[in-house]
């Protein structure tokens, strides 16, 4: 695996924040429609002056969301497992399926690629049987659970998050769900201050409650200038966003493929969460991203550029990625964290960065030019191999863990935290420090002269866990992916109607439903 940074970056003024504040306050557009043709469109007569009309028609028209072909949207009808993560795929475009095979979905069933693609993302994992009753009736905690996985949902919630007058029938693995949810503002319980942790889905709740998070869709092909007041999805190749704002978080989904993306003048204040792989590239072109970058591909190269003016923070990197800075007279790249989720990575860094923390194991880490902050190698990466070319400059290198360091004439403070290091080259200056052992030089160095120090209190960059999960006998997901905290849309989760079916069919495929058993199965 690959992790490539190139070019040297420049400091310069930051104006930033005030270049983008006026291209977005002089120009702002209606974002395009979503819909090509307004032909072939069903009229829904069961979804007139129903609270959901809106929201409904929003997804009938971007395709996420179809009636039964009869005129019927079914709002009221429950809807399924299966379904519910359909939707959810819909949403991200996501292709890559699991091979893992679950005694209750038949290879044949509509929804055996769907919930071949939500286990593969992470999204559900199965009841403790290995089960993933596909055809049951999904619950509202199910459902909370479901949506902090897809999109990365995590941070602390205040106990007022979860003041429901049912709180204690709200399992203890929805718990955490539940809080960020509603502490985002995505969900507000039903009348009488309940969650009704258990209840049915209605179709349209489902649809309500996963706008509430997704915010906008962009999956057409197209520059788009306006300001989103929350999230956006974009799914689509051959997209640009141009002097745009982004209140919340920026998704960028596997949909985009192995083609490039175009950020000019944008500015998010939330994170931009790359899905990575398939050889896509992304350009960053006088842009702000306040918070984390988290780059999630595992197969394929994943490509960021940036120039001018660009800024933004950490980068988490779980998979092949190559980071490029060319014409740069901003930031740039301020910090990276090798995560610990793919080990044996190729790291190649050429640039100036502040901070490197490195979590994945057995990496191959080459600094052939720029200079270096501080190089963290954290406990979890041990066998770590670290290569620097003479024309690098490291201030202080920290290992916690057993490394093998080669080249590096202009090392200037080398930490020793763990036993099993060994250089080539002496450090200018070396610190033993608890739990540390004398270094193993390679030509004729001598053993470095212990001294024996307090713990640096230098920390590496921690790399955000999974959201919580239910337990389950299926296993975790095969691949964990950081999480990430949205700013809060502020529509809350509609009333639903008094009426509750417990029976639905698919949205995609008209199939029969089975009947729910009159016990939730409290999974995801």
């Amino acid at each position: 695996m690959r992790f490539l940074v190139r070019g040297v970056k420049n400091k310069a003024v930051h104006v930033l924040s005030v270049l983008l504040s006026t291209c977005i306050l002089c120009t702002i557009f209606t974002l395009p429609p979503t819909v090509s043709s307004a032909s072939g469109q069903e009229e829904l007569v069961d979804i007139k002056a129903h609270w959901a009309e809106d929201v409904i028609r929003k997804w009938v028209n971007q395709g996420l969301a179809k009636g039964y072909g009869d005129g019927q949207f079914g709002p009221n009808i429950s809807i399924t497992r299966a379904e519910f993560v359909t939707l959810l795929n819909r949403i991200f475009g996501y292709e890559k399926t699991s091979e893992k095979s679950f005694p209750d979905v038949k290879a044949g069933a509509w929804y055996a690629s769907e919930i071949a693609k939500a286990y593969k993302a992470g999204i559900i994992a199965g009841d403790n049987n290995g089960n993933m009753n596909p055809e049951v009736v999904i619950s509202r905690q199910e459902a909370a659970v479901m949506l902090t996985r897809a999109f990365l949902l995590a941070g602390e919630h205040p106990d007022d998050a979860l003041k429901y007058s049912d709180l204690d029938q709200i399992a203890e693995w929805a718990l955490d769900s539940v809080g960020i949810m509603t502490k985002q503002g995505y969900v507000s319980g039903r009348p009488g201050n309940l969650f009704a942790p258990q209840g049915n889905l209605s179709r349209s709740e489902a649809v309500k409650m996963i706008d509430n998070v997704m915010g906008e869709l962009i999956n057409t092909e197209g520059t788009y200038t306006r300001v989103f007041p929350g999230n956006i999805v974009i799914s689509s190749p051959g997209v640009t966003l141009k002097d745009t704002y982004i209140a919340g978080d920026l998704y960028l989904t596997e949909g985009l493929g192995s083609n490039t993306m175009q950020l000019i003048g944008v500015e998010v204040k939330g994170r931009a969460i790359i899905a990575g792989g398939n050889e896509t590239k992304i350009h960053l072109s006088d842009t702000l991203i306040e918070q984390d970058v988290l780059v999630l591909g595992e197969e394929g190269e994943t490509t960021i550029t940036v120039e001018g003016l660009t800024e933004v923070g950490t980068v988490i990197a779980n998979g092949d990625i190559l980071l490029s800075e060319q014409d740069l007279v901003g930031e740039g790249f301020k910090s990276i964290s090798l995560a610990g989720t793919t080990a044996g990575k190729e790291v190649v860094l050429k640039g100036d960065f502040d901070e490197i923390a490195v979590e994945a194991p057995q990496s191959n880490v080459m600094l052939e030019t720029g200079m270096i902050g501080s190089l963290v190698v954290n406990k979890e990466a041990a066998g770590i191999k670290l290569s620097a070319e003479d024309s690098t400059v490291i201030e202080s290198l920290i290992l916690y863990a057993e490394a093998e360091v080669t080249g590096g004439n202009s090392i200037k403070h080398a930490i020793i935290a763990s036993g099993g290091v060994k250089m080539d080259q002496k450090p200018e200056k070396v610190t033993i420090s608890e739990g540390g052992q004398a270094i193993a030089y390679h030509s004729g160095q001598g053993s470095a002269q212990s001294q024996l120090t307090p713990r640096p209190t230098l920390k590496p960059t921690s790399t955000q866990k999974p959201t919580s999960k239910p337990p389950s006998s299926a296993g975790d997901p095969p691949a964990q992916r950081p999480t990430v905290v949205p700013i809060p849309t502020k529509d809350p989760t509609a009333v639903p109607t008094s009426t509750q079916i417990p029976t639905t069919k698919p949205t995609q495929t008209q199939v029969p439903t089975t009947k729910p058993t009159s016990t939730q199965v409290p999974t995801t």
